[in-house]
């Protein structure tokens, strides 16, 4: 699985949420952190007391916190929905770039947050024109 962060996530179990950027969860070796939360959205049916989290930890000196809340795992533990809401179109630019979706291969990626016609597109794709021979 591809995850675009340089560092360790660590494991936790999410106890309680005090606002909506801050979180609190408990790491596996026991210690209790505060966590910077980048989704301010409801989350109530994923953020549930006992619910496993995944941090990373942020060296930051002008943070707050020390950690940030990456990814829950679902009621079943069979799904990871993402805490951070740049991470979806990191994602999808690192595979555009790569051209892993092959339902656009004819496009050509060009870059992301595009502005066009007063609008600003998530992503940017160019056609890309292949040669055709006429008889």
């Amino acid at each position: 699985m591809f995850l675009p962060y340089p560092d360790q996530l660590h494991k936790a179990t999410f106890l309680e949420r005090p606002n909506r950027f801050i979180i609190r969860g408990k790491k596996e070796d026991g210690e209790v952190i505060t966590a910077h939360l980048p989704d301010p959205g409801r989350l109530k049916e994923l953020l549930l007391p006992g619910r496993p989290i995944w941090l990373r930890y942020v060296d930051d000196p002008n943070r707050k916190t020390k950690w940030s809340a990456v990814l829950c795992e679902s009621e079943d533990g069979r799904v990871y929905v993402s805490l951070d809401t740049t991470l979806p179109n990191r994602l999808i630019t690192r595979a555009l770039q790569e051209g892993r979706l092959s339902p656009l291969s004819a496009y050509r990626y060009v870059q992301r947050e595009y502005t066009f016609a007063g609008a600003r597109w998530d992503f940017c794709w160019k056609r890309i024109i292949t040669p055709c021979c006429w008889k």
